[in-house]
């Protein structure tokens, strides 16, 4: 695992917990509505849904650049095998050279050597000094120009080898650049991807908190709109109860209730007029959506 990637693990985190934790304070809202709760999960679902494609594309760019990189240090791997290839291509000759050059010398000296020998068994005094003097010049000389050819074939060799050490190098430097930017452009994606999740976390928590609120604002309404029909029903029930008290004794046993407009009237009256009469009048009171004849003749 590289270093960068490390950053994402806590992001993700962050993310999950950001997420996660909005989740549990707001799993049952305010108005407990399936409605409510169906687009809370939409919400973290698109979460998720979006998280995997910032990953999805992360892992392909981290495929591609990981592709790249393969392709950079085999064609440098490449690129060096030619140069040690030319190099030894000039290089070989010259030391076969150099090679050639010592078995002659010592070939040629040694002939000198020999024939200055043979004639020396003949040979003494002034002649035979000669003769020594002259083999060893000869033998000399042989060694001398073999020394300078091999200087010059070394010197040659050092060229070559000099010259591919700074082809090599100039290999190593384009591949340690490219695999540099290569890197940056790795590391690129990863803290974009990173600042995705966020934002993704970001964004999910305020539509999570949104709905929160809109869940309290239905609830708060709800909660105002129940009062008042609570009230509504309140001022039913008393007019009824006023009305009823213009009757006198033969309503005295009757009770009554509302629930949003609905009038329910129960107890006995002592016959079928005044339970009709009853029913009739609360059916007038305003706001009184229907009533509901529960009463019983006594």
């Amino acid at each position: 695992m590289r270093f960068a990637h490390l950053f994402i693990i806590p992001t993700l985190v962050t993310a999950c917990v950001v997420v996660g934790c909005n989740r549990d304070n707001t799993s049952e809202y305010p108005d407990n509505t399936e409605q409510t709760k169906a687009q809370a999960d939409n919400i973290r679902l698109e979460k998720q849904r979006r998280d995997e494609v910032i990953e999805r594309d992360l892992q392909q760019t981290r495929t591609a650049l990981a592709f790249e990189e393969t392709q950079v240090m085999k064609k440098a791997t490449q690129e060096r095998q030619r140069i040690a290839l030319d190099r030894d291509e000039r290089v070989q000759p010259l030391m076969a050279r150099q090679a050639d050059v010592k078995a002659t010398s010592e070939r040629d000296c040694e002939h000198l050597t020999q024939d200055s020998q043979a004639r020396l068994l003949v040979l003494n005094g002034d002649e035979a000094t000669r003769v020594k003097t002259e083999t060893d010049s000869k033998i000399a000389e042989v060694k001398r120009k073999a020394a300078d050819v091999t200087a010059n074939t070394q010197a040659d060799i050092a060229k070559a080898n000099q010259a591919a050490a700074d082809r090599s190098a100039n290999v190593d430097t384009g591949e340690a650049k490219e695999r540099a930017a290569i890197a940056l452009r790795r590391d690129e994606a990863e803290r974009l991807a990173r600042e995705e999740h966020l934002a993704v976390a970001q964004q999910t928590s305020a539509k999570i908190d949104q709905l929160g609120r809109q869940s309290s604002s239905r609830t708060e309404r709800q909660r105002e709109e129940d009062a008042v029909n609570h009230q509504r029903d309140e001022d039913i029930t008393i007019a009824v109860r006023k009305d009823l008290a213009r009757h006198g004794e033969p309503t005295r046993g009757v009770t009554v209730a509302t629930d949003a407009g609905v009038v329910v009237l129960s107890g006995g009256v002592p016959n079928d007029t005044v339970r009709q009469t009853v029913v009739k009048d609360a059916s007038k009171i305003s706001g009184v959506v229907r009533v509901d004849d529960r009463l019983a003749i006594h």
